[in-house]
This record gives structure tokens, C-alpha cells and sequence, in this order.
């Protein structure tokens, strides 16, 4: 085998590895995303909760309720 053949093979592992290796840190990157906005859609959810015990209209289940409070 020429090493220009050998190059060509050894070329294409770099290429290979460095394919990984961004794909790797592509998928870190999407992974960190999807789990920042999974804690957002928590936090939300918190708050609206929060919110909606404080306030006695939320209680009431029904709009005839709700006007007796409101």
C-alpha cells in the first residue's frame, strides 16, 4: 500500500473523529436546552399554582361560585 493511500484512510479517520466529536458536543447542547426548558415548564407550573391557591376565584369550580366570590 503508498502512503498517499494510507493518508487518504487515516484523512478520513480524522474526519470521523471530528464528526464525533462535534456531534457529541451538538447533542450536549440539545440535551441542556430540552432540560432548561423542561425546569421553565416546572417553574410555570409552580407559579401558576401558587397563584391559582391564593386566589379564592380559582376555588370556587363554577362561574355561579365565582360571582358569590368576585
Amino acid at each position: 500500500m503508498s502512503d498517499h493511500g494510507s493518508e487518504t484512510v487515516d484523512a478520513f479517520l480524522e474526519r470521523i473523529a471530528s464528526l464525533k466529536i462535534k456531534r457529541e458536543r451538538e447533542d450536549e447542547e440539545r440535551t441542556r436546552k430540552l432540560e432548561e426548558e423542561i425546569l421553565q415548564g416546572r417553574r410555570e407550573r409552580q407559579l401558576r399554582r401558587a397563584g391559582e391557591a391564593s386566589d379564592p376565584c380559582c376555588v370556587c369550580g363554577t362561574i355561579e361560585n365565582w360571582t358569590e366570590y368576585c
